[in-house]
């Protein structure tokens, strides 16, 4: 935390991940960034906790009609897209031990709402994956 001189190549992209916690963190020095993030994304704190932690700690004010809206979305999208990816990798792995099993690539389609198609792109893709192709 603080000033420091960046080690890193600046005409390479650099990231840095920060963790957000389950639990909302304290007020205190080090904790500045961590509270704010574990403000705006998806915490047990109500809209409107979430508004005035942001407005009477980091000074941010918010018009009226949007408020509410960006608070109360912004982590629901984050949410959204990892319930999609988590449903995606389990229906992925049904097809694999469907296939696996003997199943023709046809009733896996039926039972996996996939087209024929798409089914033997994701077999193709586990093959590439064991083989290490």
């Amino acid at each position: 935390m603080g000033s420091r001189n960046w080690p890193g190549k600046l005409d390479l992209m650099n990231v840095i991940l920060t963790g957000v916690a389950e639990e909302l963190p304290g007020k205190g020095p080090g904790y500045e960034l961590h509270r704010l993030l574990g403000t705006l994304f998806p915490s047990e704190l109500t809209v409107n906790e979430k508004l005035g932690i942001i407005e009477t700690e980091y000074h941010i004010t918010m018009e009226d009609n949007i408020r509410k809206d960006v608070i109360g979305n912004l982590g629901q999208g984050i949410r959204e897209r990892g319930e999609a990816v988590g449903k995606e990798a389990k229906k992925i792995a049904t097809i694999k031990r469907m296939h696996q099993k003997g199943y023709s690539i046809e009733m896996i389609a039926d039972t996996s709402d996939k087209t024929s198609e798409e089914v033997e792109a994701i077999l193709m893709e586990q093959e590439l994956q064991t083989t290490g192709l």
